[in-house]
């Protein structure tokens, strides 16, 4: 999943938000905007709702980011093409060689959410399937204390 070079926002920015340098003002913005929890967090949300910021927010890491300029239609358009595309039964595996069952959509938003809130540092991969027919899938592994997660798809 993203956007070809200079669109933003892509879910590789969570490789810069998770990284031991943002990991803080990620867990801060993260359980102040979604709760302590993470329940009112969805897949593609993160990018738009810090870059609306409010009182007392951090910049996002990515506010200097040359390659991939924020702007709101891009943000608005990941956030719709998370929440409609990634709704089939994942068919990758979790970090203990299992199929979780869920959607890939509910998998990356429970792997993203449980990272953060461990303040994890998750480094996302996309590799495209271009197979004909291929649908999205989701894996994770655990490695060097981070998580991997790569999610395979037909692009778009």
């Amino acid at each position: 999943m993203g956007w070809a070079k200079g669109r933003f926002p892509v879910l590789s920015q969570l490789n810069v938000i998770t990284n031991p340098a943002n990991i803080d003002d990620t867990y801060d913005f993260f359980t102040g905007q979604y709760g302590p929890d993470g329940s009112g967090y969805q897949v593609g949300s993160l990018a738009s709702d810090w870059a609306a910021g409010g009182k007392g927010t951090p910049p996002p890491p990515w506010e200097e980011d040359e390659d991939n300029p924020w702007n709101k239609g891009d943000a608005d358009e990941w956030r719709a093409h998370c929440q409609k595309s990634l709704k089939m039964t994942n068919q990758g595996l979790d970090h203990d060689g299992k199929s979780t069952g869920g959607t890939v959509e509910d998998d990356l938003r429970t792997w993203i959410v449980d990272a953060i809130l461990k303040k994890q540092q998750i480094v996302y991969r996309y590799r495209r399937n271009k197979s004909a027919g291929a649908d999205w899938q989701a894996d994770r592994e655990q490695k060097n204390g981070r998580w991997y997660i790569t999610v395979s798809g037909p692009g778009f």
